[in-house]
């Protein structure tokens, strides 16, 4: 593991430790009465947020290969699912609270990184190196990992090559003023992002399979987010938000196939939407487990 790599993963840590004794408080100090609804998945998503995310989502664009992603986002998922004490696969967790999959987090970052080299911040010492640089891309001796090439491979991947090529403000980043620019642009990469993490689940999840049954918990639960996939996947659920948090987290737990809720995979869904609870039916040996709608705890 290289230091970066290593640094990344102990700030994640140590950010960690710091929200679980706060969510422990949350969950044991507070009253019976009070207790779930402070401890409601979204406000401990919140907490989770502004103090373990930034330190994943901050240095991306110097990671250069998977490898390295890969060990940030075990640590990433790990302190959330310990957080919320809901254990389940780490894809689907992600895509309840609308994360973005640190690749295509890279990705942002690393337009954005040309962006103000190129736009916004050109008198810069680095500016000048990058541009520089840039001007041998297509060079056999330019290395493979570097940021240039990186930063054209991303343009690519979100259908933005052009703005690599002939560098350029967007309309609805001129239109803002000079300070809030970055952020604009920030904001303009977002739809493209989501597309290309729509097109991801589209590839790994063919809608051609949710005919047959479930084989795991992946499966069953594209069942429910199959027909509301294009909502905006950096958002959370409605239900998460839009419900009492009272019954949300049993709710949240069964959605996401938590395998301490949901004992085993072979089970099916109704009237499965993202933008309201579902109504899961699971089988099992000793009977059948069904949500109720209006409160969403589970009944035996």
């Amino acid at each position: 593991m290289d230091p970066a790599t290593q640094h990344i993963k102990k700030k994640i840590n140590w950010a960690y430790l710091t929200i679980a004794a706060v969510a422990h408080s949350i969950r044991h100090d507070s009253s019976l009465r009070s207790r779930t609804t402070r401890s409601s998945p979204l406000l401990l998503f919140r907490i989770w947020q502004a103090c373990v995310l930034p330190f994943a989502n901050q240095n991306l664009r110097y990671l250069r290969t998977p490898t390295k992603l890969q060990t940030i986002l075990t640590a990433l998922t790990n302190s959330l699912q310990r957080i919320l004490r809901n254990y389940t696969i780490a894809e689907i967790l992600l895509l309840e609270f609308g994360v973005t999959p640190l690749r295509r987090q890279q990705a942002c970052q690393l337009i954005s990184l040309h962006y103000r080299y190129t736009i916004s911040h050109t008198n810069v010492i680095a500016a000048h190196l990058y541009r520089i640089r840039h001007q041998f891309l297509l060079s056999n001796s330019h290395p493979h990992q570097s940021i240039e090439t990186r930063t054209a491979d991303a343009h690519t991947l979100f259908s933005l090559k052009g703005m690599c090529i002939n560098p350029h403000k967007p309309p609805q980043v001129a239109q803002t003023k000079p300070r809030n620019r970055n952020k604009a642009f920030a904001n303009f990469l977002k739809p493209f992002a989501s597309a290309v993490w729509h097109k991801d689940i589209h590839r790994n999840q063919p809608a051609s399979q949710d005919n047959l049954p479930s084989n795991g918990r992946t499966r069953a639960y594209f069942k429910i987010m199959r027909d509301s996939l294009k909502t905006n996947l950096f958002l959370p659920s409605p239900f998460i938000t839009h419900h009492s948090a009272l019954n949300v987290m049993s709710l949240f737990r069964i959605r996401t196939q938590s395998h301490g809720a949901i004992p085993t995979p072979c089970y099916h869904f109704k009237h499965s939407h993202r933008d309201q609870p579902s109504v899961p039916v699971m089988h099992h040996q000793h009977g059948w487990l069904r949500n109720s709608r209006n409160t969403g705890l589970p009944l035996l």
